[in-house]
């Protein structure tokens, strides 16, 4: 085997099990939260050995104060109980040392291989321990496996287990540390098994057994862990239906707005495009941007403009279409609209929309996206820095788009008019860092200005694979 193999090999089987996405979301975060939890079970772990000392301990006094009750303790050694203990307190300060130095402990997939690593110490020193009888203990690995509900590392960790009960009965043979009646001339009573008076004859017994015992419960495992998957997927792609139903709900309305509001019924994708490459402008421009304009957010936030003018679903028709000029009373109506809007998505969305991301910044750009950078805007006048990010850069393409389309009561610009009028608001209205970059996406604005043969596509496109694919709810 070449050293490139072996490498792909290893990648293969330590990598984590393919699931459906959304069932994969899930399972890693079981995987994180079973990860916490076994950190704080090592460290309960660290009391067995001074409780086996307890223990044996109140059984030679009783025995003392009664010879009638049996020293059930008896053969234990306070010695290899003490070196045990140690040893248990030393791998849970190794695990507490990492979650010290290593940032999100709990979220690297290599914990659930050193936690085996470490139960398998602990079992493996456990059955040196003179007078322990360790027999379902050689189970603990196995049953930990099937908390992380992955077929592959299952696997992996019953072979682990079973060499290390293997290995362990065998030592334990060969040192003598057996259970006492393997050493007492009768062997084991009448009535259980007979005949077993040896130690290599212990070993043997105990090795067949526990194989039986170890492939029976691998099959166990395999079923209860293909069905959990089973359930978790069934459910989480039935939760993503009703999610994209629920989303699509939601976008709908704001479509509709949009239909009666504008002239083309496309301003809401134009939006989202230009609010994308803006996003993508200001992580190159900008270092500062690089972590909080990941790719996840910049579709995030482009997905989310489209919700921005959603609370106009709140305003009166009458005012919403109106050619001439608003009144100041009918324009502080529409100055309602972005509160309307995050109350719209804070009721109806967040607590069905499980995408906290999302619904943040659907929330912020629906209040936000009118506030100005001088503070003039509404409803709340913040300005500067105070306003969300992503809110002012939907400002930008809100408005941008509105330059650039033609309107009931205007003509489109064309693109360098629309520009000047832009730059003249920069520190105004907008945020100046977002203005500077808009020569530097000139064409692609443009493009997008022009191509609205492609949303009109686009929109037949999805209506058609909505309505041919519906949810099985």
């Amino acid at each position: 085997m070449t050293k490139d193999s072996a490498k792909s090999f290893f990648k293969r089987v330590f990598k984590e099990s393919d699931n459906d996405p959304a069932s994969a979301k899930i399972f890693s975060r079981e995987e994180k939260r079973t990860n916490r939890r076994l950190t704080k079970m090592i460290g309960c772990v660290c009391l067995l050995g001074p409780i086996l000392m307890l223990f044996k301990l109140i059984s030679e006094s009783l025995h003392a104060n009664d010879t009638n009750i049996p020293n059930v303790f008896q053969n234990m050694e306070y010695a290899s109980l003490g070196i045990y203990s140690i040893l248990t307190l030393v791998l849970y300060l190794v695990i507490f040392s990492l979650t010290i130095f290593t940032k999100n402990l709990s979220s690297k997939y290599w914990m659930k291989y050193l936690y085996v690593v470490v139960f398998t110490i602990d079992i493996f020193a456990l059955t040196f321990c003179q007078g322990v009888d360790v027999k379902l203990g050689y189970l603990v690995i196995p049953l930990i496996a099937c908390l992380y509900f992955d077929v592959r590392f299952m696997l992996i960790t019953n072979v682990i287990a079973y060499f290390t009960m293997v290995f362990s009965i065998i030592i334990r043979a060969k040192t003598g540390n057996v259970p006492n009646y393997i050493l007492s001339p009768e062997g084991i009573p009448q009535g259980i098994i007979s005949n077993i008076t040896t130690a290599d004859q212990w070993c043997f017994y105990s090795i067949i057994c526990m194989t039986i015992e170890f492939f029976v419960f691998i099959m166990i495992q395999m079923l209860l862990i293909k069905k959990a998957s089973r359930i978790v997927q069934a459910n989480s792609t039935r939760a993503k239906n009703i999610k994209e139903l629920q989303i699509g709900l939601i976008k709908g309305m704001a479509a509709m707005v949009d239909f009666k509001e504008s002239s083309t019924g496309y301003h809401l994708q134009r939006v989202a495009a230009y609010a994308q490459v803006i996003c993508e402008e200001l992580r190159i421009q900008y270092e500062k941007y690089k972590n909080c304009l990941s790719d996840e957010d910049i579709l995030l936030i482009s997905e989310a403009a489209k919700l921005h003018d959603i609370g106009k679903i709140a305003v009166p028709d009458t005012i919403l279409t109106k050619k001439q000029v608003l009144t100041s009373q009918e324009f502080n109506i529409i100055k309602q609209h972005p509160l309307a809007g995050y109350q719209i998505i804070e009721r109806y969305l967040e607590k069905y929309y499980t995408d906290k991301k999302f619904i943040l910044y659907a929330k912020e750009i629906a209040r936000s996206h009118h506030e100005w950078w001088n503070g003039n805007g509404y409803p709340y006048g913040l300005k500067g820095s105070d306003i969300p990010l992503c809110a002012r850069i939907t400002s930008v393409a809100d408005v941008l788009d509105s330059l650039l389309s033609e309107r009931p009561y205007k003509k489109a610009f064309d693109i360098d008019r629309a520009y000047d009028i832009m730059k003249n608001q920069s520190g105004k209205q907008f945020d100046p860092e977002i203005i500077l970059i808009l020569d530097n996406i000139k064409d692609k604005v443009q493009t997008i200005a022009h191509d609205e043969e492609k949303y009109v596509i686009e929109d037949i496109t999805e209506i058609l694979n909505e309505t041919q694919d519906m949810p099985n709810l």
